[in-house]
């Protein structure tokens, strides 16, 4: 017996079908040779073979539908009847025994039926399942069912694998097999979506535009059965190869629909605009136009809330998908700064973060002129009459945006400069709060000299409001409008222990209704403590001044009176030289390279502000700036702590030095003047050797004053030129210009 393959044969297959033959008897080899037909045909179709069975083996005959099935000329994967009949014969021939040749020879026409048979039951819809093939209508069949995710006869959904797939007991063709693999993860991904359908369907904090979503989607499941459902109609005209063809489109759209819902997982409201913004830009023109129906369909509760937004200040959002949300428990006076926020999860992707506040400025805007300043809503209410169509939200947005942002905050700046007169008090705010007003400034610490000198403790605001009306109708404040007097009142600060009346008193601004928009409770403490720092430097120019002028007239008192004055006066003069020059050039950079030119800028901006957003960020970096320019912002605070310490000397130097000085003076001169046509006896000469004593304490006391002082001012200049900021290395070149200080071995 020659070991050769027949034909594809393998040689395995020949021995095992010659050692089935000899062992069995006469009856049961017509049997056995069927069994052996079956098994070399079945092999060239790539079945897989049971060897598990002694008897021979275990295989599933291909259905009868198989008969009317065309044969190709050039198939690898059926065996004609002519070659089958001829590699068997010639297989058979090298049978040594008698039987074997018998057996071949009864077996031709009992052959050529079977293969007859076979071919036959090939195309049939029903067989027997159990550890058989199956055909490939079959599969068709299933596959139609699996693609609608209805678990079929051979393809059943397996939950460990999470797929469809053959069940364990069929056997099929390994290209066929792939093919249903293929039609059946249509089916996988029909599943996914539906599950993941009815699962956001029973949410209901999902919301309007979560709900747009499960519709659209819901209709692209539904056309993809409707369109399977039609092809079971006449399933027998497919095979799996024109099925796959035939829904490959369907394919392509299913698996991106699964990316979209696997992507929208933990979305809701404006996120889900996002993701799907960010899938529309798919060059597939079948994606596309799936993308864009969703788009559309999706976005349309998105454009209905906008719109009821922009043009009502309406806002409606039970589910929290709008980008804006409101906190209704905000009181009026709060609305423009806490009422309304953005929520940036929520801000989709085709809207910038700039277009994203335009949007919520017109509906704050409309919400503050209808509930603050009590503007009839029919005055600026648009309703939008626009179909929502097209997946280009971005431009449906911006049409409705240019429409309706100018209008309404035009509206708003003229009601607010108009009938509420917000730059005449803005002007007052300058004139008063920022010590603008020059008479009215000068005027009004003339008359407060009394009091503010007093204890803390001591005073009385009425007494103090009482002297500030003084003030107003005695120079050209008079003139101002009378709302903006009604605002202008006196305000005491909480009193320290050794606190005097410059140390707690303050003017203060009120203002009410849309005004306290602009000027609210932060924004006022921040005029207050401008306010209190230009105060003291002004209070220190204003008591300088005041000494020197009685010091100057008292020295032409004394010239000839009280010679020995002459060695502590102009000593005290000198200081006190050097402390009005210090605050001269303060006072001249605070109020012109600082003040006089942020407030030209406020100015320029507040006329040329688009919405009230723009104008409060033009008060708020005025604000920010005089801040900066007056050492008061935390960055500065060492800068600061410095110059304080340098008024402390300065007031020490004119309240406990200064001004005693002049006091005895003027008390010595007073006393002497009386005993001029007298004669001088001991007593007088023991007082003014006590006299001369007293002066040269004050000249020691000076000296002290001044060493510490200058040592003050040098440390001040010192941290300005260490500073990264150009005005503040200018003023300390100002206030030492010639390096008095820089080169000063006092």
């Amino acid at each position: 017996m020659k070991n050769t393959i027949i034909g594809s044969v393998p040689v395995y297959l020949q021995k095992s079908a010659k050692e089935t033959i000899t062992r069995l008897e006469d009856g049961k080899k017509i049997r056995h040779l069927d069994s052996i037909l079956e098994f070399i045909y079945y092999f060239k179709d790539g079945a897989d073979i049971d060897h598990s069975m002694g008897d021979g083996p275990n295989i599933e005959p291909r259905s009868e539908s198989t008969l009317t099935k065309p044969m190709s000329s050039n198939s690898t994967s059926y065996l004609t009847t002519n070659n089958l009949r001829q590699r068997t014969s010639m297989e058979f021939e090298e049978m040594d025994t008698t039987d074997e040749q018998t057996v071949i020879q009864k077996s031709k026409l009992e052959e050529s039926m079977k293969i007859n048979t076979l071919r036959n039951r090939e195309h049939s819809l029903f067989g027997p399942t159990q550890g058989k093939l199956i055909s490939e209508a079959q599969l068709v069949r299933d596959c139609i069912f699996v693609m609608q995710n209805i678990e079929g006869h051979y393809i059943r959904w397996n939950e460990a694998n999470q797929k469809f797939q053959l069940v364990n007991n069929v056997k099929c063709n390994i290209c066929d097999e792939s093919m249903a693999n293929k039609l059946a993860f249509l089916g996988f991904l029909v599943r996914q979506i539906l599950e993941f359908h009815d699962v956001k369907s029973n949410d209901e904090k999902y919301g309007m535009m979560g709900n747009a979503l499960l519709l659209s989607i819901q209709a692209e499941v539904h056309a993809f059965v409707q369109e399977v459902g039609f092809i079971s109609i006449d399933q027998s005209k497919f095979t799996l190869k024109s099925l796959n063809l035939y829904f490959a489109s369907w394919s392509t759209k299913l698996r991106f629909l699964g990316y979209l819902v696997f992507n929208l997982t933990e979305k809701k409201g404006g996120e889900i605009l996002t993701v799907l913004n960010t899938a529309l830009h798919h060059g597939n023109p079948v994606i596309h136009e799936m993308y864009s129906n969703i788009v559309t369909a999706t976005s349309r509760p998105f454009m209905l809330q906008m719109d009821n937004w922009i043009y009502e200040g309406k806002l409606y959002d039970p589910n929290g998908e709008f980008f804006i949300s409101a906190d209704l428990r905000v009181p009026v006076e709060a609305l423009w700064y806490k009422r309304y926020r953005t929520n940036n999860a929520m801000i989709p992707s085709f809207l910038k973060p700039t277009e994203a506040q335009k949007i919520l400025l017109i509906g704050k805007s409309i919400n503050f002129l209808r509930e603050v300043c009590h503007q009839p809503l029919s005055d600026f209410m648009n309703p939008a009459e626009e179909s929502y169509k097209g997946a280009d939200l971005n431009a449906q947005i911006m049409h409705r945006i240019d429409e309706t942002y100018e209008s309404t905050s035009a509206r708003l700046l003229h009601v607010m400069k108009t009938e509420y007169k917000l730059m005449i008090h803005f002007r007052a705010m300058r004139n008063y709060m920022l010590l603008g007003q020059g008479d009215f400034v000068h005027y009004l610490l003339d008359v407060l000299q009394s009091e503010l000198i007093k204890p803390a403790s001591s005073l009385y605001k009425r007494n103090l409001s009482e002297q500030l009306i003084t003030a107003i109708q005695c120079t050209n404040a008079q003139y101002d409008d009378e709302e903006v007097l009604r605002s202008l009142d006196v305000r005491l600060h909480e009193i320290n222990p050794g606190d005097v009346g410059w140390d707690v008193f303050s003017l203060d601004y009120a203002v009410t209704g849309p005004l306290l928009t602009i000027f609210p409770r932060d924004v006022m403490k921040q005029y207050i403590r401008i306010f209190n720092f230009l105060l003291r430097a002004k209070r220190m120019e204003y008591n300088l001044n005041h000494r020197w002028g009685r010091m100057m007239s008292i020295a032409k008192s004394v010239q000839h009176i009280l010679p020995e004055m002459k060695q502590v006066l102009p000593l005290a003069s000198l200081i006190a030289a050097e402390m009005s020059f210090f605050v001269n050039q303060l006072q001249y950079y605070i109020n012109f390279e600082i003040l006089e030119c942020s407030w030209a800028i406020l100015e320029d901006k507040l006329h040329n502000s688009k919405d009230l957003d723009e104008l409060i960020a033009a008060h708020s970096e005025f604000l920010q700036t005089l801040y900066d320019g007056c050492f008061l912002s935390d960055r500065l605070w060492n800068n600061l702590k410095a110059l304080r310490s340098i008024f402390d000397q300065i007031v020490r130097f004119e309240t406990k030095v200064y001004r005693v000085i002049l006091d005895d003076g003027e008390e010595e001169c007073n006393r002497r003047k009386c005993l001029f046509k007298r004669e001088i006896n001991d007593d007088e000469l023991e007082r003014r050797k006590e006299f001369q004593q007293k002066l040269t304490r004050h000249k020691n006391k000076l000296g002290t004053v001044r060493q510490t002082y200058q040592n003050m001012v040098r440390d001040f200049l010192s941290g300005l030129t260490r500073s990264s900021e150009t005005n503040l290395r200018c003023l300390s070149w100002r206030l030492d210009f010639n390096n008095f200080y820089k080169d000063s071995k006092f």
